[in-house]
Order: structure tokens, then sequence, then C-alpha cells
């Protein structure tokens, strides 16, 4: 996973600033690095497995439990939840799951 990010990030930051500010750029690496060139060693897995990129799933691929935790359509909770701000429902969710570490003591600066 370093690997790859690390030529991720160097990708990206070989960009001109003005590109890097549009976004969408990291698609086009990420299938530079995965498909084409084969730079770093890695698993491609499909998607809602470990990471749940819901920005290209209809929202009905979709569900909250109770414990605000997304769940896919067939009850899995992946460990990462990509692009779930593109989605208010799963926004509001996660933002209620982690509530209560984002307002404790050491997150407010006391």
């Amino acid at each position: 996973m370093t690997a790859y990010l690390e030529r991720m990030a160097a990708d990206l930051h070989a960009l001109p600033l003005r590109l890097r500010r549009e976004g969408g750029a990291d698609t086009v690496f990420h299938n530079r690095i995965a498909y084409l060139r084969r730079e770093v060693d890695l698993v491609i897995v499909e998607n809602n497995l470990h990471v749940a990129t819901v920005g290209i799933e209809p929202i009905s691929s979709y569900a909250i439990g109770n414990d605000h935790f997304v769940l896919t359509a067939d009850g899995r909770a992946p460990a990462i939840c990509h692009q779930y701000d593109r989605l208010p429902d799963l926004q509001k969710a996660i933002e209620a799951r982690f509530a209560p570490t984002l307002s404790s003591p050491a997150n407010r600066g006391g």
C-alpha cells in the first residue's frame, strides 16, 4: 500500500498545481499504475469487498445499519467507505457514527 500511495503522490505532485486543483487525476494515475505499467505489486479487488467507492454505485447498493455502519446490499460492511460525502444519507450516517470521536476534548484542542 505504501509503494502504491508513494507512486500516486509522485504522479500527482508532478502535475502543475492548476491541474491538481481540478481534481479527478487520481483515477487516471490509478489506472496507469495498476493496469498499464504495473509499477507496484498489488492485488485489485472488486468494489465493495474491502473498499466501497460509493460514488460509482447507485445509492440502492448501500444501506445504513443501526450502528451507523455503511452496509452493502448483501449486508457486508467494507472497511473503507470512499466518496461517502457524495451521498448525503451516507455522509450523515458516518458523521453520526464518529460524532463522539470528533467532539472529544482531544480533538477540540482541550
